[in-house]
């Protein structure tokens, strides 16, 4: 993902107060309240132009942008980084390493060229890719950086 560090996004709007006021009616993140249907920029915008926002959107949950709003000679710009919250990094490498031991435990479990064990060869390889691709999402994940960019960017 090109977009993590250092990640600007023009907004289209006219002044620093007008993006404070209008991210001002977002709801704040709740552990309880993540449903994926709803498709919403949640998070809050202090009153000095900082923020730390995430996304209700499929896939975009895991992350958060935290910055600044500011303003450049063009236009306000939101300008932060985009992070992985620290609680999906946890459950995300656990689930790895839970879906790890159980490849392995199933790759244990061969002795011979049975059709079953084809099965367990299977379910093993899957289950340790399965782990990694977790991961590899975690890091990888553009799915906030396009819905902040729907919700925020100007048109022009």
């Amino acid at each position: 993902m090109a977009h993590r560090k250092n990640t600007k996004i023009k907004t289209k709007y006219k002044s620093i107060e007008e993006c404070i006021n209008s991210c001002g009616e977002m709801k704040e993140d709740t552990f309880w309240g993540k449903w994926h249907f709803l498709k919403e920029i949640v998070g809050k915008m202090n009153e000095n132009g900082s923020f730390k926002l995430s996304t209700r959107e499929r896939y975009g949950t895991a992350h958060e942008f935290v910055g600044n709003v500011k303003q450049q000679h063009d236009g306000i710009y939101l300008v932060g980084d985009i992070r992985v919250k620290h609680s999906y990094e946890i459950m995300f490498h656990v689930a790895n390493v839970i879906l790890n031991i159980l490849g392995f435990w199933l790759f244990s479990q061969i002795q011979s060229d049975e059709e079953g064990y084809v099965l367990m060869k299977l379910l093993g390889i899957y289950a340790i890719g399965l782990g990694w691709f977790h991961v590899w999402y975690l890091y990888k994940s553009d799915t906030l950086y396009k819905h902040l960019l729907r919700r925020f960017a100007s048109k022009h």
